[in-house]
């Protein structure tokens, strides 16, 4: 919405008009301007990188309420409340960056203590700022609408006779050279009276204006005509001259007076910035609208936005405003009667503010007259501004403070403010007050005169001054003796303004009593995990016992104590054996008081519970504690020891005497009950560590014994072996002579079947000595890296010949890589052996045996494939057990004992590894195992150096 000017512009077609008529017509409407904007409490400021305050007009000391050379040169930003310092900082630090106005409505923190709301626009100046280094327009606004709107009215005298302003410089001129010249005229041209004098007429003056100003000087006497001068340095700057010709004994003399329009061509310029800039500020006023009307009630100027932020529908108020540019008031405020009363009022010279509804709006609409110099009022002012966030604000700011005061009231703790002089601005006692003085009485007082020790208020001052200082939240905590008792309070304390602190105190004595007794309870436990584990360090009955009585007699304090355990004796159930004393007791005693059925022993055990007894003393001499062990004593604990729940019975019995008062509290009676327990714990496992020792004792004679028969068994294997071997062989000679010498057949397949089950019985008797003798290597095994390819080759080479023999074909399929594992090298060629020879025993003539060798990963694999006769699927499970043969048509005439794979498969598990089985019924079968694999020894070793010796141990 552009201005509505009520005087002419500053245009190029007024270049000829008087200039001191434009000077005044510029001084008017700029004042109006400032006018109002003072009204509206706005103010022009000019802003650093930094965010500092380089200038501001003299508005912003009504807002401020302080002078204006304490606030330039400052922060602008500490001028906000804290919440508001990062908004306005961050806006500052983006600068350039982001070239977009900015504008937030926030809160400043005044020296006086006000806090009054703002709307604050940052706009970036981007090139010839008018304020040297300003990075930053600012346009602050007051929207507490609290003051009142004053204009200063000056009365200047703009011009004195010639001959009294010897601030102007005067230069005297006759034919064509200076003659004199005054003091103002050597400080503004630089040139001395000396230097001057004498020089060419208008030398002063550029060369290119001699012409025009001779002219003017002859024609125009007594008229001032603006032109450029130029100083002794060679500066030029722009000067009004005016000429007066005198006859001066009969000669013109031309007194020229020359003055320097610097400054008032800075002023101008300054004034025409100035009024374009509260044009544009009027036009942009946040919800608000400024106009400026005559006696006739005519508009002169009309600026704002307030009909655009309203978005009002009503016809006469929104069209009036964004239509009309110049009229009649009435025309604008046609709709409000009302309003025409305080527009005319104020035309008679008293200011008027009121706030009326219009569209569903609250418009708060002050005038203001304008004094012209004489004193009349012809020109008045309206600022009319949208109110109604901010009375909706109030009415939320008043329920704000309804409700704070409210949980101030409900708050426990206790809450004050302190100014810079000490004293107490707000305060709220809270339930549990540090101050003992009437709440009503506190406020208005210093701090050191409320009753609080000196100590308290050194401590209080010494954290104020921390928190204004660091600008962070300080805490401490102190007591106070209140009412015989020790209170305890926490206070944290942060400041709210350069001077004022805000502290909250809580009385934190409940909390401080809570945390002894976590800090007692936390002692406890760990002195408990302590005695778990002196406890457990053994579990032998003697140690467990002593270890318990001396334990439980110094945490309750007692001087006296015993711990005896029960045993299964209906005459005497208690192990007195074993029992533990420390103190002034004797058998004698403790007999007594079990004996004692009303003793506190007694009472324990019957009722399955810890006892305490505090004994009377009715007089110095005597104590009446019959029930006690030992006569002089104050205090008694018995604790009956029982084992676990699910199997509850009496374990033993624990006593405690002291003969000093008070040493037995409620706490270490409960305290000592929770060690028993695990006492009790710990002496059943004593118990069953004692009974498990007994009876590994046991274990070890019966092994002792079982050994010595498995040694009886053996050594009668051995010697049934060896002596069944040699009548076996004798027996099979002479069968086999008389077989060759009896000439009947039938006699002679007699004879022959008795030699077949003589050989039966000698490799029964053979494979029994080889698995006794196999299984004594391997109690004394010497294990050893070698290559397994080089084993299974020499194998397999062996077998050719019995393979040969029934047209078989015997191949092998390995790797020439070497293959080493860590083993038995005389057990595992048996192993091997028995594998390849039971290949051939089970395949047909014209079979086929593949041997094959290889490795997978960490492990190596021996695998003997043929193609015989194979094992029935029912007889496969037990085909490993001792004496066990695979049964079938094909190999009913096969000779063997059942030993073999048994010895084999003892032979791979001995050395961790596993059996390889499979087998197909009239197909063939895969016999192997599988070994770990290691790594190739550094040296070079012979595999088989001791092989050949060794087998004379097994018996083929």
């Amino acid at each position: 919405m552009g201005a509505t000017p009520y005087q002419n512009d500053y245009s190029s077609h007024n270049a000829d008009k008087n200039p001191s008529d434009a000077s005044g017509s510029t001084t008017s409407e700029t004042t109006f301007s400032q006018v109002a904007l003072s009204i509206a409490g706005i103010s022009v400021l000019w802003l650093d990188n930094n965010g500092m305050l380089l200038a501001a007009d003299e508005s912003l000391q009504g807002i401020l309420s302080e002078p204006l050379d304490e606030v330039l040169g400052n922060s602008f930003v500490h001028l906000f409340m804290p919440e508001w310092q990062a908004v306005v900082a961050t806006r500052i630090a983006i600068g350039h960056a982001d070239p977009t106005p900015a504008r937030y409505t926030s809160q400043l923190q005044l020296v006086d203590g006000r806090q009054p709301w703002v709307m604050v626009a940052f706009i970036p100046v981007t090139a010839n700022a008018p304020v040297e280094g300003a990075a930053f327009q600012v346009i602050l606004q007051d929207l507490t609408w609290q003051r009142h709107a004053t204009y200063a009215h000056t009365t200047e005298t703009r011009y004195r006779d010639l001959f009294e302003a010897t601030t102007d410089a005067i230069a005297v001129e006759h034919n064509n050279r200076i003659l004199d010249v005054n003091p103002a005229f050597e400080q503004l041209f630089g040139y001395t009276q000396d230097e001057v004098v004498g020089k060419e007429q208008l030398s002063y003056i550029a060369k290119e204006a001699h012409f025009d100003l001779r002219q003017h000087l002859q024609s125009h006497h007594n008229r001032s005509l603006e032109t450029i001068g130029i100083n002794k340095q060679g500066t030029r700057f722009p000067v009004e001259v005016q000429g007066k010709v005198i006859d001066y004994q009969g000669d013109n003399v031309i007194y020229v007076t020359i003055r320097d329009l610097r400054e008032k061509k800075a002023a101008e310029r300054a004034i025409r910035e100035r009024d374009k800039l509260y044009r544009t500020l009027a036009r942009n006023l946040p919800q608000s609208a400024v106009c400026l009307y005559d006696q006739g009630m005519n508009i002169l100027l009309l600026e704002g936005d307030l009909v655009n932020a309203m978005q009002v529908s009503s016809p006469d108020w929104g069209a009036s405003w964004q239509s009309i540019v110049s009229g009649h008031v009435g025309d604008v405020f046609s709709a409000a009667e009302d309003v025409m009363a305080q527009f005319q009022q104020t035309l008679s010279g008293e200011q008027g503010r009121g706030e009326y509804e219009i569209a569903n709006r609250i418009i708060l609409i002050d005038t203001v007259p304008i004094e012209a110099e004489d004193g009349d009022v012809r020109v008045a002012m309206a600022l009319a501004r949208d109110v109604t966030a901010q009375r909706q604000a109030d009415k939320q700011l008043a329920a704000s403070e309804r409700h704070m005061r409210a949980l101030l009231s409900a708050m426990p703790d206790t809450l004050f403010v302190l100014d810079e002089h000490d004293v107490f601005t707000t305060y709220h006692a809270g339930n549990d007050s540090l101050i003992v003085t009437d709440a009503d009485h506190v406020r208005g007082q210093t701090i050191v005169d409320v009753g609080l020790p000196d100590e308290i208020v050194s401590e209080i001052l010494m954290y104020r001054q921390m928190a204004l200082e660091s600008r962070q939240t300080q805490s401490f905590q102190c007591s106070l003796d209140m009412d015989e008792e020790i209170q305890h309070f926490d206070a944290r304390m942060v400041a709210i303004s350069d001077t004022d602190v805000l502290t909250l105190v809580r009385n934190i004595s409940p909390l401080k009593r809570i945390q002894d007794e976590l800090a007692d309870h936390l002692e406890r436990i760990t002195t408990l995990r302590q005695i778990d584990e002196e406890f457990t360090q053994k579990l032998g009955l003697p140690y467990v016992m002593t270890m318990g009585l001396d334990t439980t007699m110094r945490q309750a304090f007692a001087n006296h104590g015993f711990i005896l355990r029960t045993q299964d004796d209906e005459d005497q159930p208690f192990d007195l054996s074993t029992i533990r004393i420390a103190g002034g007791y004797t058998p004698e005693d403790i007999e007594a008081a079990l004996a004692d059925k009303n003793s506190l022993l007694n009472q324990a055990i019957r009722s399955e519970r810890a006892l305490m007894r505090i004994y009377e003393q009715p007089d110095a001499n005597s104590l009446k504690n019959e029930e006690a062990v030992l006569p002089d004593t104050c205090e008694q604990i018995v604790v009956p020891l029982y084992s676990s729940e699910n199997d509850k019975h009496l374990l033993g019995l624990l006593n405690l005497e002291t003969n000093k008062e008070d040493r037995f509290t409620r706490e270490r009676f409960n305290f000592v009950q929770l060690v028993s327990s695990r006492l009790a714990v710990t002496l059943e496992n004593a118990s069953l560590y004692k009974q498990t020792e007994e009876q590994l004792e046991e274990l070890r004679e019966l092994y002792d014994k079982v050994t010595k028969l498995e040694h009886l068994k053996t050594d009668m294997i051995r010697i049934a072996s060896h002596d069944l071997k040699n009548p076996l062989m004798g027996l099979d000679g002479n069968l086999q002579m008389m077989v060759a010498d009896l000439p009947d057949e039938g006699l002679a397949v007699r004879l022959e079947d008795m030699q077949q089950a003589v050989r039966k019985m000698r490799n029964i008797v053979t494979g029994i000595l080889s698995l006794e003798q196999i299984e004594q290597m391997a109690q004394n095994s010497t294990e050893k890296v070698f290559n397994l390819t080089d084993m299974v080759r020499e194998s397999a080479r062996e077998h050719q010949n019995a393979a040969q023999s029934k047209q078989q074909i015997l191949v092998t399929q390995m790797h020439n890589k070497a293959l080493y594992i860590k083993a038995d090298a005389v057990q595992l060629q048996e192993a091997i052996n028995n594998l390849i020879g039971n290949a051939i025993k089970y395949t047909p003539d014209e079979g086929r045996i593949t041997v094959y060798l290889d490795d997978d990963k960490d492990a190596v694999t021996f695998r003997v494939v043929d193609t015989g006769y194979g094992v029935p699927e029912a007889q496969q499970k037990r085909l490993f057990e001792p004496f066990f043969r695979a049964r079938s048509e094909k190999t009913r005439g096969i000779e063997g004992t059942g030993l073999g794979l048994h010895l084999v498969k003892n032979i791979v598990e001995r050395h961790g590894g596993e059996m390889i089985f499979e087998s197909v019924y009239g197909e063939g079968s895969t016999f192997g195992f599988k070994l770990p694999q290691v790594d190739a020894p550094q040296n070079k070793i012979d595999d088989f150096d001791d092989l050949d010796s060794m087998r004379s141990m097994l018996v083929g």
